[in-house]
């Protein structure tokens, strides 16, 4: 048997990544916003929601990907055929979309409150957005292969690589005559490097003897297991991209852009969640592929706990520290955009919450649940939106998805009792979690907004992440057996 990772190690690496990953995008914001200006940054969030749509739609198929890798990870062929399988279904999926937004581009920006001065520039963007989708597309296909493989580390440093190539690429685009276009150049390099330096990680397996094209068995259970998964990713797709089209649809650019600001915010700690839940879903079925359910049931139950109580203290924190974030980050008249983010975190942050039981369903072959959840959510979230969106306009389709996704977390807890195994149960102390939580918060904000007052804007920045990193540490320190500087440690020293 191959010696696996450690799932902590794993868990490092991979959140490691998210904070470079998250550390570049939010860096770029106020440069976009300077060059380009706020009107034009909410243009290229609409231009963005293009890739967004189409990489989060693939979500239904990526993690079949991830999970039939990771399930026959000892088999000598079947991992080299999905690795084909992706890449041929990746690349026809992005040269569609490459030829629709070039045929669609001009109506598509005309749907849009795009003012006069930008509508050239948005039209060659969406032209150019295409191909950018076609790159990211065919690195998220060798980024599930990774996945499931475990290899976590070249997972990570691609991507983190490609996120600060894209950096560096604004700041000598925007230099002159700054354009929309030049924002989409510098994407599509970000997402063209990451494909080739995924492509070289995988070449070992994609050069290996034996049969690499896939059986009609074999995608035929891809083909089922992702179709289950796909109405949520539908979810997914609602009840975080369309809260942006609904605001762009009903709201002038700018607020858009306080709007994109704000799901930038909320999305990067909802990113920290992603960067564990990968790795314990590729762990969970690479356990039951290899070991049986037995082992599966009881890595469920260690994870479950820590997985609850970790979440709660991340929502705390992140709220905590978004208002002297923001202003640290932007200086003043972005408070709307704070309101936004905390309200959006909130949600996010509630509805990860199942992820644990989602990565068991899913290591057994069973992602109906998980589905079913997204449904739930997109019903309430497309209600709530008509109502209050018509009442309270654009914050009303904010909280219309935190109410979405409170409801659906809560009815998906009672629903999985049935599925999962007893000892999955394990009670928590909630009222010491929910008070180290909004201690951790309140420390955090008190502390943030301190430094706000006192310090440069960036010197506070950088203070403001410090609060919010120790307040987090400590309270998995008190609350569970995690050490995050142990975890620094071992992120570090892989990544070396």
């Amino acid at each position: 048997m191959t010696r696996r990772p450690s799932l902590s190690g794993s868990i490092a690496v991979n959140g490691a990544n998210v904070v470079v990953v998250v550390g570049a995008a939010l860096l770029a914001v106020p440069l976009l916003i300077d060059r380009i200006g706020l009107a034009a940054y909410g243009v290229w969030v609409l231009a963005q929601t293009v890739v967004v749509y189409v990489t989060t739609a693939e979500l239904g198929f990526g993690p079949a990907l991830a999970r039939f890798v990771s399930v026959h990870v000892e088999h000598p062929d079947r991992p080299r055929q999905v690795l084909v399988a992706a890449l041929g279904l990746y690349a026809v999926a992005g040269l569609v979309v490459v030829a629709l937004c070039h045929l669609l581009a001009g109506p598509l920006v005309d749907l849009f409150s795009v003012p006069a001065a930008l509508h050239a520039d948005a039209v060659a963007t969406v032209g150019i957005v295409g191909w950018v989708t076609f790159a990211a597309l065919l690195a998220s296909a060798l980024g599930h292969v990774l996945t499931g493989l475990e290899r976590f580390r070249a997972f990570s440093v691609t991507n983190a690589l490609g996120s600060v190539a894209w950096l560096l690429a604004l700041v000598l685009l925007l230099r002159r005559h700054a354009r929309l276009q030049d924002v989409a150049y510098a994407a599509l390099l970000q997402w063209a490097l990451v494909a080739l330096l995924r492509l070289a990680s995988v070449q070992r397996l994609a050069r290996t003897r034996g049969p690499r094209l896939p059986g009609r068995a074999l995608l035929r259970d891809l083909v089922r297991f992702s179709a289950r998964l796909q109405l949520g990713v539908l979810s997914t797709l609602v009840n975080t991209q369309t809260d942006r089209v609904v605001i762009g649809a009903v709201s002038p650019a700018v607020t858009l852009g306080q709007a994109g600001i704000a799901t930038q915010v909320a999305d990067a700690g909802r990113s920290l969640s992603y960067a564990a839940f990968h790795p314990m879903a590729a762990r969970m079925a690479v356990t039951f592929g290899t070991e049986g359910r037995e082992a599966l049931d009881a890595l469920l139950a260690r994870q479950q706990r820590l997985w609850t109580i970790a979440t709660l203290g991340g929502i705390a924190v992140v709220a905590g520290a978004t208002r002297p974030a923001i202003g640290a980050w932007l200086g003043d008249g972005y408070d709307k955009a704070a309101l936004f983010s905390v309200l959006l975190t909130l949600g996010y942050g509630i509805g990860t919450l199942p992820g644990p039981t989602f990565a068991y369903l899913r290591a057994r072959g069973n992602p109906t649940l998980e589905s079913r959840f997204g449904a739930v959510t997109m019903v309430v979230n497309l209600a709530a939106t008509i109502a209050l969106g018509v009442l309270l306009g654009a914050i009303g389709v904010v909280v219309a998805t935190t109410v979405a996704y409170l409801a659906s977390t809560a009815w998906v807890t009672r629903r999985a009792r049935r599925q999962l195994p007893e000892t999955a149960g394990v009670p928590l102390p909630l009222a010491r979690v929910l008070l180290g939580a909004l201690l951790a918060a309140a420390v955090t904000y008190g502390l943030g907004e301190a430094l706000l007052a006192a310090l440069p804007r960036l010197i506070a920045l950088v203070g403001v992440g410090a609060v919010a990193g120790i307040a987090l540490a400590l309270y998995l320190s008190v609350l569970t057996d995690v050490r995050p500087l142990a975890l620094a440690r071992t992120a570090l020293a892989r990544v070396r």
